[in-house]
Order: structure tokens, then sequence, then C-alpha cells
């Protein structure tokens, strides 16, 4: 019987580098402006970006994670809740309001949009 051990080699993790800060403005930029990307990919892509949430904890919001208070709307994630930049709730409204938003809200699409 062998007595060698056996050694695995550790599995390092290294930070992302991240993305330049001016790019990130110029992708906020293009969520919040650029009306030829869906509405709820530019929310999405919002809570993304602003907010560092995965994709998959954001297909997983409902509308009650969206508390509006004297006129300032606050999304909830987890024990949080964050305020909402004027423009970005101004685009989450506009979205959970207009009709797209709606019938994904029926539909429950987990891929866009907020579950009721």
């Amino acid at each position: 019987m062998s007595t060698a051990r056996l050694e695995l080699p550790s599995r390092r993790y290294t930070s992302s580098p991240g993305c330049p800060s001016a790019r990130l403005a110029e992708i906020v930029a293009r969520l919040l402006t650029d009306e030829e990307i869906a509405l709820g990919d530019r929310v999405a892509g919002l809570f993304v970006v602003l907010f560092a949430q995965q994709v998959t904890r954001v297909s997983q919001l409902r509308l009650s994670d969206l508390v509006e208070l004297d006129g300032e709307l606050f999304l909830r994630l987890g024990d949080e809740s964050i305020l909402l930049p004027t423009p970005v709730g101004a685009l989450v409204s506009r979205y959970t309001s207009d009709q797209t938003g709606q019938r994904e809200l029926t539909e429950q699409s987990y891929v866009r949009g907020f579950e009721t």
C-alpha cells in the first residue's frame, strides 16, 4: 500500500478588472435613452449595471419589490430598499404601466419584467 500524498492544485480566484467608469456611463446613458432597446431590457440592464444585480436576481423581482413613497420610487433588494435615481425611476414606472409591461406581468414572465 502506497502512503504518497495526493496534492490537488489550489484554485486561485481573482477579481474582475471591471469596466472603466466612462464605459459604464455610456452604457447607462444608452439604456436610459435608446428607444430601440426593449423597455424591459433597458430596465433590467440598469439594475445589472447600476446595482450589480445578477440577471437571475433581476428576473425574480416582483412588483412588490417596488415601493413608491412621497413621490420617490424605491427598489427592495433583499433587506435593503434603494432609492432609484429619478431617470431610472421614471423608466421603471413607464415600464410597469405600459401595455407590454402589463402583458408581461400578466403572463408572469421571468425573462423580462416583474412577477406579480
